[in-house]
């Protein structure tokens, strides 16, 4: 770090225009994508965040102040109240360890906190606190919070664990990590997600976490169990996330405030919502993406029934499913010579007629596939008959059951 020491104190305002002279042979820009660099000049960082001179003059007072609320609490590098003239390797940190935040905590008697508190930039204030020009080294405007929450709008109500929020890692060289703000706590963190829901008077919360703690880094989902018996389907819980020393799980059922485990507002951000809803949903079927447009060149001999089918992929999404859980149904009445001796057929075969675990198939949102099948039917002799029949595609759904498609075809013919 180059000691190019500026300082000021609230008793006494260093201008620009005192240092002029003194600096102008040795200042060069000190500014390059956002970023501060020594030696540093006084009116680059006053255009680096915006900032109109105070009482005429480029003020280091009122820049390190943060009076004009420009600073970017996120950048690492920043004026923090620290005591001497001189920074230190780790001014950053701030004498309280928490890098110029104001962290607040939440108890368990004032939950609705957690919605409302902010994360503060806790700037010097001059005296004690002195203002120092090369806090502003290494300074980062475009620096973002480390972690970019993003809360699911539903869950689906099933067995294993749903993510419920998706956290993904975006910060800048120049930002502070979480884990350094919070390491003035002297202990591991967990990204922590709070669901309430008011239905006839009763109030349902419950608790999750990350599995792992922010200083693994990288991206972290926050998992909900989807058989919980009180995430009913349709009913919308409010969302809200949180810090907490206590890894919670997926079940919901643990609570962050036991023992001496510590709770604290999750950072407030313009860039991302740490309170949202989340609207229990039933398990999706084939029927809520796949639709069945048509059936065409439908022909029957004595022993079979012929037909392709058109399948169109109705989601926002890319659908993959396995060539093995395509199945057809078909239901047949046989009227022998004319009599009202009727007999029924139903069986559910593989449309292929063959089962094959290795081929895939993948539909495109709004795009539509074709399969060719033949169904074999054992009518049992070589007299006319008459067959009334319908063919339904089904698909293997994730339970394990079939889900049918519909694509109700009435055919008749005289054989």
């Amino acid at each position: 770090m180059v000691m190019l020491l500026l300082t000021a104190s609230t008793a006494s305002s260093t201008s620009w225009s005192l240092l002029a002279q003194s600096l102008r042979k040795e200042v060069v820009m000190g500014v390059s994508n956002g970023i501060v660099s020594a030696p540093i000049n006084p009116q680059e960082v006053y255009n680096l965040l915006g900032v109109g001179k105070y009482n005429g003059e480029y003020n280091i007072n009122y820049l390190c102040s943060n009076n004009h609320g420009k600073i970017n609490k996120w950048a690492k590098y920043k004026p923090v109240k620290y005591p001497g003239l001189a920074p230190s390797a780790n001014y950053w940190k701030a004498a309280d360890g928490f890098c110029g935040f104001k962290v607040p905590r939440v108890d368990g008697t004032n939950i609705g906190a957690l919605e409302t508190a902010t994360w503060e930039y806790s700037a010097p204030t001059g005296d004690d606190e002195p203002f120092r020009l090369l806090d502003f080294e290494g300074y980062d405007h475009n620096a973002r919070p480390q972690y970019v929450p993003q809360i699911q709008k539903y869950i689906t109500k099933k067995a294993g664990s749903q993510v419920g929020v998706l956290i993904t890692e975006n910060f800048t060289s120049g930002s502070l990590l979480l884990k350094e703000v919070m390491a003035r706590e002297l202990t591991d963190v967990y990204v922590g997600l709070m669901l309430t829901n008011t239905t006839n008077g009763v109030t349902y919360t419950y608790y999750y976490s990350t599995s792992q703690p922010i200083s693994a880094g990288g991206n972290l989902i926050i998992g909900v169990a989807g058989d919980n018996a009180n995430l009913t389907v349709g009913r919308t819980f409010k969302a809200v996330l949180f810090l907490c020393t206590a890894s919670l799980g997926s079940s919901g059922y643990l609570t962050p405030w036991s023992g001496a485990n510590m709770v604290w507002a999750f950072p407030d951000s313009p860039i991302y919502d740490r309170v949202g809803s989340i609207t229990i949903r039933r398990a999706e079927t084939f029927e809520d993406y796949l639709n069945i447009t048509s059936w065409t060149s439908v022909t029957t001999g004595h022993s079979s029934i012929k037909f392709t089918v058109v399948i169109k992929n109705v989601s926002e999404f890319s659908r993959t499913f396995k060539r093995k859980d395509i199945r057809c149904t078909y239901d047949i009445s046989r009227t022998y010579n004319n009599s009202a001796w009727d007999r029924v057929f139903k069986e559910r075969q593989l449309l292929f007629g063959a089962s094959d675990d290795t081929i895939t198939y993948s539909i495109e949102a709004g795009q539509s596939i074709n399969f060719s099948g033949e169904t074999l039917i054992d009518w049992g002799g070589a007299f006319p008959l008459k067959w009334y029949g319908s063919i339904i595609l089904e698909l293997l759904g994730s339970s394990g059951k079939y889900d049918a498609l519909g694509g109700y075809n009435e055919l008749s013919y005289n054989m």
